[in-house]
């Protein structure tokens, strides 16, 4: 019911609006996307908010656009809409708050090692830049803080 979106098409989409468009972009999004920041899970929250205020089961609410977006883990009510953020169960990948299983990425031992190194080599390059900039601070600017 939703007005069509300008250039959907051209953008290669099947969908102009609607659910239809939601559930291809939310498809999309699942290929590439692993996690969803604070901020950007609350800026989809409000759209969907925004979106599903005419539906008599909605029960979202707007938040402050620079508000954090707590993580949930609520289990859902039947019928209820849910647009919130949440922590997987590692194990088992089950979303706490509506029991969908999720897709989970099984790490070859190489691949875990590899990440893992690649987490510490990012570690101590964001503590440097950290550092530097705390070395170069003036001692007038130190005192101030």
């Amino acid at each position: 019911n939703s007005p069509p979106i300008d250039g959907a098409l051209d953008l290669g989409l099947k969908h102009e609006s609607g659910p239809e468009l939601f559930d291809e972009l939310v498809s999309e999004m699942a290929d590439d996307v692993l996690e969803i920041s604070s901020a950007s899970a609350s800026r989809l929250h409000n759209a969907l908010t925004i979106g599903f205020k005419e539906q008599p089961e909605n029960n979202l609410k707007e938040m402050h656009p620079l508000a954090s977006m707590p993580i949930s883990r609520q289990p859902a009510e039947s019928n209820e809409v849910v647009a919130c953020r949440i922590s997987l169960d590692r194990s088992s990948g089950i979303c706490p708050v509506t029991q969908a299983q999720q897709r989970l990425l099984v790490l070859e031992p190489s691949q875990r090692r590899q990440l893992h190194d690649d987490l510490l080599t990012l570690s101590g390059e964001q503590f440097s830049k950290f550092a530097g900039k705390r070395d170069d601070e003036t001692p007038e600017r130190a005192t101030e803080e």
